[in-house]
């Protein structure tokens, strides 16, 4: 089950944040036919959004990262809710000179340089916006340097996405932040769980139910909350209508003329929704009766 668990040093000041999107990033490969290499970027980045989205309890409130980037992957855009749903995409799903080999590199799947945003919003207005850059656009780095720029928050980060076969096996990440009045020397040490990979390791390695903070050498961590995450689209029928309805006439009449009905795909969740014949048709009788004032 995809969680978002919480943890805290009260002696050290030093608190800690995993997530485990692995169903939910599976789930969205699957929808969107991704390839190998789409499918381990879309599971980092919607592990790391995850994270971003740790203090978003409202709802309401969502978190967008995208990164774009010059490599064949273009980029990718997840989202990640208050009330823990997930979606997202890469701009390219199927990358064919990369997909058939073993373990292809960042740099040949993203390219060299790029830039991260991170939109913070409710369905009203944006309550926050930041940017930094992503040059080699890789989602761990790119997530720690917004943490420490953005946030200026001393940060450790790492984001695990394993591959089992073409299928996402794995996609997990961990931060831990130092708080204002953080121990220092602690937190040094708890870097250095990062640096040396011991924090990687785990992930990768990791269980459900073994330890999670036993890596830090803390023996006062406590788990504070924990928030179940699951794929989650906003996307409907009557989304899909509304825009629809808003072509021009000479629009809609030609999607009738050529093909009957109107086929829309979700960028967000690869959803499919076919809108048939008499719904179009209902459309521009609602239309003509609204220019008639009846």
């Amino acid at each position: 089950m995809d969680a978002l668990i919480k943890g805290i040093s009260l002696a050290k000041e030093i608190r800690f944040t995993f997530a485990d999107v692995t169903e939910s990033a599976r789930l969205l490969c699957q929808k969107h036919a991704s390839g190998r290499s789409a499918s381990a970027i879309l599971g980092e980045a919607l592990a790391a959004c995850a994270l971003l989205s740790a203090d978003s309890d409202a709802p309401g409130e969502s978190v967008q990262l995208q990164l774009n980037c010059d490599g064949p992957l273009a980029g990718v855009h997840v989202e990640a809710t208050g009330d823990g749903r997930l979606r997202g995409y890469t701009k390219q799903k199927l990358l064919a000179d990369l997909d058939g080999t073993d373990n292809p590199s960042n740099e040949e799947t993203m390219g060299k340089s790029g830039g991260m945003i991170v939109i913070v919003s409710t369905p009203d207005h944006v309550l926050y916006s930041g940017q930094v850059s992503a040059s080699p656009p890789e989602i761990r780095s790119a997530t720690a340097r917004y943490y420490n720029q953005s946030m200026q928050m001393p940060t450790g980060v790492e984001v695990v996405a394993v591959m089992d076969g073409d299928t996402l096996g794995r996609a997990v990440a961990l931060v831990a932040q130092k708080m204002p009045a953080g121990d220092t020397e602690a937190f040094v040490k708890v870097l250095e769980a990062f640096q040396e990979r011991r924090v990687k390791q785990m992930l990768t390695s990791r269980k459900p139910g073994d330890p999670l903070w036993d890596v830090f050498g803390l023996d006062d961590i406590e788990t504070t909350d924990t928030r179940p995450l699951s794929f989650g689209c906003s996307c409907s029928t009557k989304a899909v209508l509304l825009s629809i309805a808003a072509l021009e006439t000479s629009e809609i009449t030609e999607i009738i003329d050529d093909t009957g009905s109107q086929e829309v795909t979700c960028h967000m969740c690869g959803e499919i929704y076919v809108v048939p014949e008499d719904e179009l048709l209902q459309i521009l009788v609602e239309r003509g009766r609204g220019s008639d004032g009846g």
